[in-house]
């Protein structure tokens, strides 16, 4: 049984009895502690707050707080209320305020400017994460509580520069492509609501420090194995999902979407509804044939996971598919180890797949920061790096080409 401490509305006014409560709780034992008004977070073992964080409101009224220590020093911090009628309110929100400099940070999201969020239906294992040196600070929202209620959806928010961070509940629009913006208009049901949330601090001395492998750990095992255990989400076999997505890939749609230039290929970057064979509308854009090996679009990664189900399943096409692509991703001229990300093919013919790669041009991504004069022609290290890491998973893990382990070692020397 873990320490539960609860700090119910009316003690909200009551600050010298929360400040005795605070001070009869060692910070080297209970690592959230209740303060004027509001919570601080301890390194465990030293007394070095890490966070404080207040108690939130909704509609005036201050939530009852919960706290529960659980293993591995984890606790779950609730924030509860039990309304009377509906409150519109448009956000409920508890913010928490780092008490250090961080020098290293992650969510599951960009948050570049104010009113921009990770919202919940970007929530891909959703958490807060600073550090400092050895020092770490993190924050899971509750996954059994996201979602519940479509009307009050969950978010995140993080600001390096202020050193605050929120986890909560408001409206939200996409105003454009995955940028998620607050949205007033939420409106509270009657009866029970509740935020919670998981934090721990914690000391790792290792160089470099793995600042996810905590909470990594706690997102499986609370969530993670028990779903892969019953088979959630999805109730077919998988292999239903894999054959499909191929047979449209490599056999329906293959003159859209596969290029090949004698013992090399690869998917194209980009295919969509237009260029169906049944769409009967001009396609949508006239962009050039490309494949990429890029750091989100990259050909070779697809490839590995062909390359896995072709071993699995004893499919000979797919199978050649995938080390047509590998051999495309060695086929990059290598600049002294540094090497192109993008290959613009030429020479497709109007009725098969068919480039020539002695008429094809390599560059390099467009996502270039082409107001700092950096256009495709310089080289992409990020690219790069990431194309090297997928050879040497595959030399590990797929077959022993030794290559890729040549194409890689090049790269790291350069």
């Amino acid at each position: 049984m873990g320490l539960h401490l609860v700090l119910h509305p009316m003690f909200h006014k009551l600050l010298p009895t929360v400040a005795l409560a605070a001070s009869l709780l060692d910070p080297a034992a209970a690592q959230v502690v209740p303060g004027a008004g509001g919570f601080s977070v301890f390194l465990p073992g030293s007394g070095n707050e890490l966070a404080q964080f207040p108690i939130p409101t909704i509609g005036g009224q201050p939530a009852s707080v919960n706290v529960q220590s659980l293993p591995n020093d984890w606790f779950r911090v609730a924030c509860s209320w039990n309304l009377a009628a509906p409150v519109a309110q448009d956000e409920v929100s508890v913010e928490i305020s780092l008490q250090f400099a961080p020098d290293r940070h992650w969510m599951p999201h960009l948050t570049p400017i104010q009113g921009v969020i990770a919202a919940q239906r970007i929530f891909r294992s959703p958490a807060i994460i600073s550090g400092s040196g050895d020092k770490f600070f993190a924050a899971i929202p509750d996954l059994d509580l996201v979602g519940q209620d479509p009307e009050e959806p969950w978010f995140l928010d993080y600001d390096a520069q202020l050193g605050k961070c929120w986890i909560g509940m408001s409206n939200y629009d996409t105003p454009a492509h995955v940028i998620f913006t607050k949205a007033p208009g939420m409106v509270l049901d009657a009866g029970p609501v509740e935020i919670a949330f998981f934090v721990k601090t914690w000391v790792d001395p290792s160089r470099p420090g793995n600042k996810f492998r905590e909470v990594s750990r706690f997102l499986w095992e609370r969530w993670g194995h028990p779903n892969f255990a019953a088979g959630k989400p999805h109730t077919n076999a998988m292999h239903e999902y894999v054959d499909t997505a191929y047979d449209w890939a490599f056999r329906r749609w293959e003159r859209q979407v596969w290029l090949e230039g004698g013992d090399v290929g690869a998917a194209r970057l980009i295919t969509d509804y237009s260029e169906s064979p049944t769409a009967g509308i001009p396609p949508l854009t006239d962009r050039p044939d490309t494949i990429w090996n890029q750091a989100w679009y990259c050909s070779l990664r697809s490839a590995s996971g062909m390359f896995r189900y072709a071993k699995d399943t004893g499919d000979a096409d797919l199978f050649e598919r995938a080390l047509q692509t590998k051999r495309l991703a060695l086929a990059a001229p290598n600049d002294d180890g540094i090497f192109p990300s993008v290959l613009f093919v030429g020479g497709v013919p109007a009725v098969d797949n068919q480039f020539d790669l002695a008429q094809s041009r390599w560059t390099n991504s467009d996502r270039s920061p082409l107001e700092l004069g950096i256009t495709p022609d310089w080289y992409h290290v990020v690219d790069a790096s990431n194309t090297a890491l997928w050879m040497l998973r595959w030399y590990n893990e797929l077959e022993g080409d030794k290559a890729l382990a040549g194409y890689v070692r090049r790269y790291v020397k350069w």
